[in-house]
């Protein structure tokens, strides 16, 4: 068999469907033995169909990638101009040919001198001699792994890496942004192949947060240059082909304009979309380039201001207006306010308002009735809210399909979640989060549920964060909130409710079953809980056929 027809059969066994040509022996000869897995990667769309991309594996002059993170633009010139080489993906070989075992068979790996790169093939399993094992200790076994793998590998990876708000306590403070390098950075510069698998999956391009530093911006060599387009956006852009977006704007040290002036030729691509802000006086300038912009797909749409606005509000024009943002369903205002009686906040889903620029109880009625379907609401609530909310005489607020409600209280006075509960007509809620409240707060709350339980006939899940000064749990808990079938603790002493959960029924005289049908409690930040106390309580509830999980979450987490 002469080599063209030896090297036709190659093509077909391992997938090279993108090697120069057949008559090209010396790039094969010259080819990075790390390139030559198979070289079709796939990668699943959202949209349900499946891409292919094919590898080059030819030895091209390797191009020095400029870093795309977004926390710093000035990180990837330094990287782009290192003298740092670009390590290969070979393992180191101790033979001609060594075989990988894994499992109960084998991978053989060896070189073929006549055709000019690496091929692998399954052999049976053999005895490994201690000199083998060590070598395949010292080997990079992960760079046998097929690019298929390799792929599914980073496309879980990128989802793990993503720029986080840390929300202070006080809304006094600002708010901090905590950089994380994305996964995406780490993996570009691993080696040539990894390189490659990367750029050529676009559902890895798909994520965009784009930012830059105050030590880029100092690093300009003219103050023009601020309002010159980002290159690693369009490359970004390209690299992603026709896949949704999940794009993330940090306005600070950023031309607004010339970033939505790149990003909007893509807005029916757009899926979701994050703008943060110094303060919200920034914010009409920011918005002023989404009002005839077009986002059939996005779903998403979240806006932070750093800094507490003072309740000072400058003008909000509507944007994403007739019908251009069709799918919007999820919004989440941070420190910031919108017109409030139009788009976007119409016909939502998911709305949550953290210390916002509050509207009036008529303008925050108007507001929901245009959310018909309206199943989660948060809302952080700060003095300026206990002012302007005030129910008096007025109707409550219906929502009837609200399913899950959050109540956050930064109080410096008198007020309480309780005024707040009262505003709106829920029957179909479910679950219940209640963050910051006082041990005093928590007597009130209880006896509103007591007066109210029937209000709310489907209420299962109790979600209760850093009550102040809460040492003991009695039946009142118990009356209040009779159906619970999910209990989560977060920063308070849940001993308290353990000692409850002892016990079959409570031990005063109103001797009400302990939440028959509770199955799973969460605990969180509580340094002094009781392990015997759970012990005896699971036991306890186990014997009673009420059995119980408990899950202790570590400190600082989120339940």
């Amino acid at each position: 068999m002469d080599i063209a027809a030896e090297m036709s059969t190659l093509k077909r066994r391992h997938g090279r469907i993108n090697l120069k040509g057949d008559d090209d022996e010396s790039s094969l000869l010259e080819m990075d033995a790390c390139c030559s897995v198979p070289a079709s990667v796939s990668s699943p769309n959202v949209l349900g169909n499946t891409r292919q991309a094919s590898l080059p594996i030819n030895p091209t002059p390797r191009h020095l990638y400029r870093s795309f993170e977004s926390d710093d633009e000035d990180i990837g010139n330094d990287r782009g101009q290192s003298s740092r080489p670009e390590r290969s993906c070979q393992s180191k070989p101790s033979t001609p040919s060594e075989t990988l075992r894994r499992g109960g068979f084998g991978i053989s790996r060896g070189f073929d001198m006549e055709v000019g790169h690496t091929l692998y093939s399954t052999t049976a399993a053999s005895r490994w001699s201690p000199d083998d094992m060590e070598d395949m200790s010292t080997s990079n076994i992960i760079h046998t792994l097929p690019n298929e793998l390799l792929t599914l590998i980073f496309e879980a990876g990128s989802a793990l890496t993503y720029p986080s708000l840390c929300e202070p306590k006080s809304p006094y403070v600002p708010i901090t942004v905590k950089k994380i390098t994305p996964f995406m950075t780490t993996v570009m510069h691993v080696c040539h192949r990894w390189r490659q698998v990367a750029i050529h999956t676009p559902a890895l391009w798909t994520t965009l947060h784009v930012s830059r530093s105050k030590k880029a911006v100092d690093k300009l060599p003219n103050i023009k240059d601020f309002r010159n387009p980002i290159a690693w956006v369009t490359e970004h852009l390209t690299r992603s082909q026709s896949l949704p977006l999940d794009i993330s704007i940090d306005c600070r040290n950023l031309s607004a304009k010339t970033v939505f002036a790149q990003l909007t030729p893509e807005s029916n691509r757009w899926r979701s979309l994050r703008i943060t802000l110094t303060s919200v006086q920034e914010l009409p300038t920011a918005l002023t380039n989404l009002k005839k912009v077009s986002a059939p797909l996005l779903e998403t749409l979240e806006i932070t201001s750093l800094k507490y606005h003072d309740s000072i509000s400058p003008p909000i024009t509507s944007f994403f207006r007739n019908g251009l943002s069709p799918r919007l369903a999820h919004v989440r205002l941070n420190r910031v306010n919108l017109s409030w009686l139009a788009f976007p906040l119409k016909d939502l889903t998911t709305l949550e308002l953290r210390f916002v620029v509050w509207p009036t109880y008529p303008l925050l009625a108007d507001m929901l009735s245009g959310s018909p379907n309206l199943e989660s609401l948060l809302l952080h609530i700060d003095n300026t809210a206990a002012k302007l909310l005030e129910r008096h005489t007025r109707p409550s607020i219906s929502i009837p399909s609200l399913k899950s409600l959050e109540i956050r209280l930064f109080s410096q006075g008198q007020p309480t979640i309780c005024p707040f509960l009262q505003i709106f007509s829920i029957p179909a809620l479910e679950s219940l989060t209640m963050r910051d409240v006082t041990s005093s707060d928590w007597c009130r709350i209880l006896v509103y549920f007591r007066v109210h339980c029937t209000s709310y006939p489907v209420l299962r899940h109790l979600t209760l964060s850093s009550i102040k000064g809460l040492i003991s749990v009695d039946s009142s808990a118990v009356r209040a909130f009779p159906q619970l079938t999910t209990l989560s603790l977060a920063g308070l002493y849940a001993n308290a409710f353990f000692r409850l959960l002892v016990d079959e029924k409570t031990d005063d005289m109103y001797r009400v079953p302990v939440w028959p049908n509770l199955g799973r409690v969460v605990v969180a930040g509580d340094p002094s809980l009781n392990v015997a106390l759970v012990n005896r309580a699971v036991e306890a509830r186990r014997t009673m056929g009420r059995a119980i999980v408990v899950c202790e979450e570590r400190v600082g987490e989120d339940i």
